[in-house]
């Protein structure tokens, strides 16, 4: 996925993207994706999917597309990624987006930070803040870190990152490694203020290194 500024400042919108890079393992970590898996009343049969996709990708995604019209939540996700990837089916971008908005709206958490980055990747900043917010307004770390780097994509001006700051906070006391980043990178450029340049610029060092190893590929 590439991060795309509504501004067009390349910078800030490359710098984002290897910041959040850092979250993805503790994304899906903070995600209820196992807890809907192991709920999910066609559990087996996932398992199945699963199986005969690995060997047959067309077979296998007709029968993730299957279980996810019959209400599969779990399936719901893998139906998107096979559209956006074009893996067994036809690559089509909306039907992607349609099936992550259904699993999103079914209470897939993981789906919610899916499709809020593709609605980002589309430049659709305005409606990915709103899917953000709903799930930084139930208290969960990601879609807040994700809602303030979306306000601060939309402005990067010291009053937007004050705005993001306080949910950046947040993700940080649940170890989220990007929202550490952030804040440090945030306040080593002076955007909360002369006071926390200091600071924010040494803990930016001692977090750099994380940062090298962590990029996202590059295609």
């Amino acid at each position: 996925m590439r991060l795309r500024a509504a501004s067009g400042v390349q910078n800030l919108s490359v710098m984002l993207e290897r910041a959040m890079w850092l979250n993805v393992d503790w994304e899906r970590g903070q995600s209820n994706i196992s807890q809907l898996l192991e709920d999910d009343p066609y559990r087996e049969r996932i398992f199945d999917a699963e199986q005969r996709y690995a060997t047959d990708e067309t077979a296998g995604f007709a029968e993730y597309l299957s279980l996810a019209e019959r209400g599969s939540v779990f399936s719901m996700d893998n139906v998107a990624q096979c559209y956006d990837e074009g893996r067994g089916a036809t690559q089509s971008r909306r039907k992607a987006m349609d099936w992550l908005r259904r699993a999103f709206e079914a209470g897939s958490t993981y789906a919610l930070l899916n499709y809020g980055r593709a609605l980002i990747t589309g430049g659709e900043l305005a409606a990915a803040e709103e899917v953000f917010k709903n799930g930084a307004a139930d208290g969960w770390p990601p879609a807040q870190c994700w809602f303030a780097v979306v306000k601060i994509m939309r402005d990067d001006a010291p009053a937007s990152w004050r705005a993001a700051r306080p949910m950046l906070k947040k993700a940080a006391e649940k170890q989220s490694p990007a929202a550490k980043w952030l804040l440090a990178y945030g306040g080593a450029r002076g955007k909360f203020g002369l006071a926390d340049v200091w600071i924010g610029a040494r803990t930016l060092i001692q977090l750099s290194d994380h940062m090298g190893d962590s990029s996202p590929p590059r295609h």
